[in-house]
């Protein structure tokens, strides 16, 4: 394998994705003097096991020559399944991967059926890509995925780098026996409290699937019943054949953009100024007379928020800003004397449009949509476009630019209020309702009054952040689509589909527990008899060695039926909740075999009885 390590350690991947640092930081890392600069590892995504063959050294970042030879060893006891494959660089790490197995040495090369593997990215890991075209990669749109985060493994980073300085400066032999002791003792860490946690993630799975399908079912009874039909067979081929077929979780935007309108309003006013005959009325064009005023406004707004907290200190860049401020709504005033005479007597009838103030972003503009229709210049044609928000981008992002935010909601309902000044009421409003603050959210996240009770609940206001499967929408990305004249709204679609996907996540969440459930008791048992089988085999030792291993194996197979007993006593009463029906053989008390203690030279049977220090009582109340 070193031989084939050698053969790769040039090769350069270029990333073609975002934030792919695994792939960009492959062949930048110190290593100079080093015999593995770390370690690359497979788990279980599903319940975060270590798996045999699946942990390996990295000589200098996570090249894939690594990561592919560790993959291998992991899957070489998976290969008669299906492998649902979970890396933070998929959608780069995954094209030639089988090309790349092919040129292992024929002793590692591992026979994988076409078609038997597909692969996600990490849930966290997600956000830091493009979005286009990465939904096949999304674990909360992939079928039978349940409600599995693939973020085992940066839980286990965290847990075992207190060890990283200790393996520093062991031997290799060394290093390998401390990191697998400390790997091993985490499985078993898991075995014991998996009652606990199964029976909390059940739990928790019917409540969010009663609360995600009450708020589909009432989303899906708004929207149009041809629209709904449409939308479930173009995401049902999607599912089919996701790389193929258009992405159906990206928004389309419906309406033009700030640039879009500007770049519109620029190529018609071109043509109108092509016409022979045409006289500019200014240096500065209508276009450009509408783009300043609507800067005023935001400038006026920026200002605004920041003359409020200013400090001391902050005075005289403050009084800069006014200065100049000023000085561009005299320049506005002027463009209005040209394309908006009807407003000159309103602006110096009107007390709050004076210039010779000092609180300068509080002076009336008196744009167009503040003129009362009456004294409107009916000669000059406004085009009216939809305002469409900012998307903001993470929950974090949101905190970080607060001030952004509420410059937008501010934008938002100016724009409304001219828009109804202008146009007046009418079927637009179902669209663009009322703003209020608790409305301002990102499609990520919750509803105010959800995100409370969490943070009750939890008691950790740092924590209550929803995760894509606990989402509500908040209006805003609702827009009604009764009384729609073109066509299906893109983002009213998507986030129907992204609803549907999370109730679909929850209620294979729920089936999904209670069969892992009878497979973790139908292991113990399992366990049991085999260590039973395991305290008679080796009868051709001496008396003192074979007293010995019978006690082990015993002790090993009382500890698996306590398990058993304990996960049966914890787990079946919310099974039984759940599912409804008579629970199956696994659930049943039925004890395993016994050894024939008198064949085996043992006086003291008592001596083999688990001592509870694996399994404490009280953590099962």
């Amino acid at each position: 394998m070193r031989s084939y390590r050698r053969m790769g350690a040039k090769t350069r991947y270029i990333s073609t994705c975002t934030g792919l640092s695994a792939v960009d930081h492959a062949n930048t890392k110190f290593s100079k003097g080093y015999d593995a600069t770390g370690v690359g590892a497979v788990l279980c995504a599903r319940h975060e096991f270590w798996l045999a063959q699946g942990v390996g050294d990295l000589q200098k970042g996570e090249k894939y020559v690594n990561m592919d030879y560790i993959f291998v060893c992991a899957m070489r006891e998976y290969l008669v399944v299906n492998q649902l494959v979970s890396y933070d660089i998929a959608c780069q790490w995954a094209g030639g991967l089988l090309e790349r197995i092919t040129k292992f040495p024929s002793h590692i090369q591992i026979p994988i059926p076409e078609g038997s593997i597909s692969y996600v990215i990490p849930k966290l890991h997600y956000g830091s890509h493009i979005q286009e075209g990465h939904s096949p990669y999304s674990l909360n749109y992939r079928l039978g995925a349940a409600r599995t985060d693939g973020e085992g493994i940066e839980h286990h980073w965290w847990w075992i780098q207190p060890m990283a300085s200790s393996t520093k400066v062991m031997g290799p032999g060394g290093r390998q026996g401390c990191l697998e002791d400390q790997w091993g003792y985490s499985n078993w860490c898991k075995i014991v409290d998996m009652a606990l946690l199964f029976r909390k993630r059940l739990r928790a799975a019917r409540a969010a699937y009663a609360e995600q399908k009450a708020s589909f079912d009432a989303l899906t009874c708004s929207l149009s019943k041809e629209n709904v039909i449409k939308w479930e067979a173009e995401v049902k081929a999607w599912e089919a054949d996701p790389y193929n077929r258009d992405d159906p979780y990206i928004v389309v935007n419906q309406g033009l953009t700030e640039l879009e309108t500007v770049h519109d309003l620029a190529v018609e006013e071109q043509k109108l100024s092509s016409v022979t005959g045409f006289v500019a009325l200014h240096e500065i064009s209508l276009l450009g007379f509408m783009k300043m005023g609507l800067e005023l406004e935001t400038t006026q707004a920026r200002l605004k928020e920041d003359a409020k907290k200013a400090t001391a200190g902050k005075t005289s860049e403050l009084l800069e800003r006014r200065t100049a401020l000023c000085r561009k709504v005299q320049k506005f005033r002027e463009l209005q004397a040209v394309y908006i005479p009807q407003a000159l007597p309103i602006i110096v009838e009107t007390e709050a449009c004076r210039t010779d103030v000092e609180c300068v972003e509080d002076i009336r503009l008196t744009l167009l949509s503040e003129i009362n229709p009456a004294h409107r210049d009916t000669k000059y044609k406004i085009k009216n476009v939809r305002h469409q928000g900012p998307n903001t981008r993470t929950r974090t992002e949101i905190s970080k630019y607060e001030n952004r935010k509420l410059r937008a909601v501010s934008q938002y309902r100016r724009a409304r209020r001219a828009k109804l000044a202008l146009s007046g009421p009418g079927d637009w409003k179902q669209e663009f309702r009322v703003l209020r603050d608790d409305d301002v959210r990102g499609l990520e996240d919750d509803d105010p009054g959800a995100v409370a009770q969490r943070a009750k609940r939890r008691h950790d206001q740092s924590k209550v952040g929803p995760a894509e499967g606990r989402q509500q929408m908040s209006w805003i990305w609702r827009a009604s689509d009764s009384s729609s004249n073109s066509g299906i709204i893109d983002s009213l679609c998507v986030e129907w589909l992204k609803s549907r996907a999370r109730v679909m996540c929850w209620a294979e969440e729920c089936k999904l527990i209670p069969e892992e459930m009878r497979r973790v008791l139908a292991s113990h048992a399992y366990e049991e008899n085999a260590w039973f089988s395991r305290a008679t085999m080796r009868s051709l030792v001496d008396d003192r060695l074979h007293e010995g291993l019978v006690a082990y194996a015993i002790d090993q197979a009382y500890i698996r039926r306590a398990l058993r007993r304990k996960f049966r006593a914890v787990c079946a009463e919310v099974v039984q909740a759940s599912e409804g029906t008579l629970l199956g053989s696994e659930w049943q008390e039925v004890e395993g075999p016994e050894v024939d203690l008198e064949s085996s030279s043992l006086d003291d049977e008592a001596a083999y009885e688990l001592d509870g220090e694996d399994l404490e009582p009280e953590q099962y109340a």
